[in-house]
């Protein structure tokens, strides 16, 4: 029997595997039901507590056909990023780039692969596979550096589940890079991607006109109600510019301040420009701060 006909047969599941700010769970597998589908979300690396693993996998099978899966599954990594960034974790949902990848018929004469198994790339992002458990996938695993609660994230996961997609594409855009922002361990990028998540929204004003970043990004916040942040994101904005233009010295304490000030302050500003869009997004916390079988 062929390929094409087994995934016929048994039907489709898909694999997120994205890079997370590791959850504070020694679980090996949490399961929950998003949009009335399983979902799961493991370590990539079999039998693995959640709280060791950097690479995360989410889950969910029984769809009948590839294109189900995969609507379904863009959804559950749009769903992710906006989660990740509403519990204030980092989320890279990643682009479907192969990370690893081996030869199938020399990993076969080896004597790695059974007769009934197959082979398939270790993609950061979503790939579609036969809903069965005879595939294996290559990996590296990377250390791990800190734990967040599952809990709050997984809430976010289920009150986003029933709410209207982010249609927006620089709205979009600017979720990714906040996320990329909150899990890069540099503070200076965690500078430039902050201020550029705002910044790509920004962008939909009239470039006909000749005005600043500064005067774009007012219109927004004054378009979404926001004006009140308008002076802490000119302050913040100030100290990025003396930063990057080197007109002024900062302390390396003052540079993790202003990382950490100007996520903070991107992130309410995205999150409520989705807000007002008709997103209902769930409470945000109090302080913002080998081989794998498949």
């Amino acid at each position: 029997m062929e390929i094409d006909d087994i995934k016929e047969t048994i039907g489709f599941r898909l694999r997120l595997q994205i890079r997370l700010e590791t959850l504070g769970t020694n679980e090996v597998c949490l399961t929950t039901r998003l949009a009335g589908r399983e979902v799961t979300i493991r370590s990539r690396q079999d039998g693995q507590p959640i709280s060791k693993a950097k690479w995360i996998v989410l889950g969910a099978r029984g769809f009948a056909t590839e294109p189900e899966a995969r609507a379904f599954g863009e959804r559950l990594r749009a769903n992710v990023q906006l989660a990740a960034l509403c519990s204030q974790l980092g989320a890279d949902t990643g682009l479907d780039k192969v990370l690893s990848w081996i030869n199938e018929d020399w990993w076969r004469s080896m004597g790695r692969l059974a007769p009934h198994q197959r082979s398939a790339p270790d993609v950061h992002g979503l790939s579609i596979l036969p809903d069965d458990d005879n595939t294996l996938i290559p990996y590296s695993e990377p250390q791990v550096t800190k734990t967040s609660n599952p809990d709050l994230f997984l809430d976010a996961l289920h009150e986003l589940a029933e709410q209207p997609s982010i249609t927006e594409p620089k709205v979009t855009i600017a979720v990714q890079l906040l996320n990329l922002a909150r899990i890069n361990p540099q503070p200076l990028a965690r500078i430039v991607l902050a201020f550029s998540a705002v910044e790509t929204v920004a962008q939909v004003e009239n470039r006909r006109q000749r005005i600043s970043v500064r005067q774009r990004v007012k219109r927004v916040l004054c378009r979404n109600s926001l004006s009140h942040l308008h002076e802490e994101w000119g302050r913040l904005y100030d100290l990025r510019s003396h930063l990057f233009h080197g007109s002024k010295q900062l302390a390396e304490q003052e540079v993790n301040s202003l990382a950490n000030d100007a996520l903070n302050l991107c992130s309410r500003i995205i999150l409520a420009i989705i807000k007002r869009n008709g997103v209902k997004l769930p409470p945000l916390p109090t302080k913002i701060s080998g081989v794998s079988d498949v």
